[in-house]
């Protein structure tokens, strides 16, 4: 027999203790709400459901956390690939505490978020060199192409020297995915299509602490954002290694390590988005860097006070502002661009190298002119000599600039003196 409802305003829990624990009803909206000595202000039961009646919001937390999942690939696993992208992205809010796992995102629009900056860090960490991998891995599987994926406020160790493939805190890669046309992420002629939403590391501590490793690895990808964070904690011969990048963009990132980036645009595989830059901005502390673009691209530096060596090759254009770098080599048919920045010395490449301002020194012992030669040749001519004189010039007469070419100019009394002279070239 069907027993009726059982009607009360409210039901109180025996305390225990001094102070109540009520089950009742919000007046205002209707809601069941919740109370003890603890939760003074009534919780609705809705809210208490919160992220478990949200659509695509999953939760990670260690044993005893009350998440859903307790690793985060499980909880990567249990997205859907078929539905996800940048515009229904999954989201996984991870809790405090260590992983140790290797993760793989091979589906779009997966964003990782930390909850107290948590660590991921290899499943063989603690033993470095040992079964080598990469901590979190970003790449096609199946059908699925990783468009867009953010990780944001996690901290990513790996302690493995490079092995193959293996050996980066972020890995970035083509995958197996069953596309048409090229091995990997091709889904048009134009090329691979990940990263076209945007692969972003936003505010990540990335520990690469095996010598030679890589805080990030990727090839073949559209954009790759990475903002904030803080490297200090790799080992001194690690760094970032970047390959056919279409579009690579890092700020204020402190002690990022050794970067190596390249592009070719007669690579086999290229990212859909055409050509490629490269390009730093107040990041505090830059490692050694060599770069390489051939045929397409461009590298900045800006706002960078400590960079380590330069060297830049292929066929584009570097551009430099300031900044202070170590010493630079521009290469044979490349275009290096100066501007209110300190380097060290520039040694011999062939290349062209544009300063602002450049300073140096004459010593007329008798002569009447002396010439000038830079130690590269500038881009071109169309730039501005400034001189200054430590005594008056013998007979009165006055310094005439002549000859003015992109790899120097001769300084001209048309009689002879004896005296120093400093110079200053300015770019026009």
């Amino acid at each position: 027999m069907a027993q009726g409802p059982f009607k009360v305003d409210q039901l109180q829990i025996e305390p225990g203790q001094t102070g109540a624990r009520l089950f009742n009803r919000n007046s205002t909206d209707g809601s069941i709400q919740f109370s003890d000595t603890i939760v003074t202000t009534p919780t609705s039961l809705h809210q208490l459901a919160g992220f478990k009646a949200m659509s695509q919001v999953f939760t990670v937390g260690k044993s005893g956390l009350g998440s859903a999942y307790t690793t985060i690939q499980s909880a990567i696993d249990a997205v859907n690939g078929a539905t996800t992208s940048a515009a229904n992205p999954a989201l996984i809010l991870i809790g405090p505490g260590v992983y140790q796992e290797d993760v793989s995102i091979t589906k779009d629009g997966v964003h990782l978020f930390g909850l107290g900056m948590p660590t991921i860090q290899s499943a063989h960490e603690d033993t470095p060199g040992t079964n080598p991998s990469n901590t979190v891995t970003i790449q096609s599987a199946g059908s699925y192409v990783p468009k867009q994926c953010i990780l944001q406020n996690l901290v990513v160790l790996n302690s493995h020297p490079p092995s193959g493939d293996n050996g980066a805190c972020v890995r970035v890669t083509q995958g197996g995915g069953s596309l048409p046309a090229k091995v990997g992420l091709v889904e048009t002629a134009a090329g691979l299509t990940q990263g076209t939403g945007g692969i972003r590391l936003i505010n990540c501590n990335l520990f690469a602490r095996g010598a030679g490793g890589y805080q990030i690895r990727a090839d073949a990808i559209n954009t790759l954002l990475v903002y904030g964070g803080d490297w200090s904690g790799s080992h001194a011969t690690s760094g970032m290694l970047l390959e056919e990048v279409a579009d690579f963009y890092a700020g204020q990132v402190d002690w990022m390590g050794n970067l190596q980036l390249d592009y070719d645009s007669g690579a086999a595989t290229l990212p859909e988005t055409v050509g490629s830059a490269y390009s730093l901005n107040g990041c505090s502390r830059i490692g050694a860097i060599a770069a390489t673009l051939i045929d397409q691209g461009s590298f900045g530096v800006s706002n960078c006070p400590v960079v380590g060596t330069v060297g830049f090759s292929g066929n584009r254009t570097m551009t430099v502002r300031g900044s202070q770098i170590g010493n630079l080599t521009a290469g044979a048919g490349t275009s290096a661009y100066l501007y209110n920045t300190t380097r060290g010395a520039i040694a011999a490449g062939g290349g062209l190298v544009n300063e602002s301002k450049f300073r140096g020194t004459l010593v007329f012992g008798g002569e009447a002119s002396k010439a000038v030669v830079l130690p590269w040749e500038r881009v071109d001519a169309n730039y501005t000599v400034a001189l200054d004189l430590d005594d008056q010039p013998a007979g009165g007469a006055w310094p005439a600039i002549n000859g003015k070419l992109a790899t120097g100019f001769t300084v001209d009394f048309g009689v002879a003196q004896t005296l120093n002279l400093s110079y200053t070239i300015e770019a026009a």
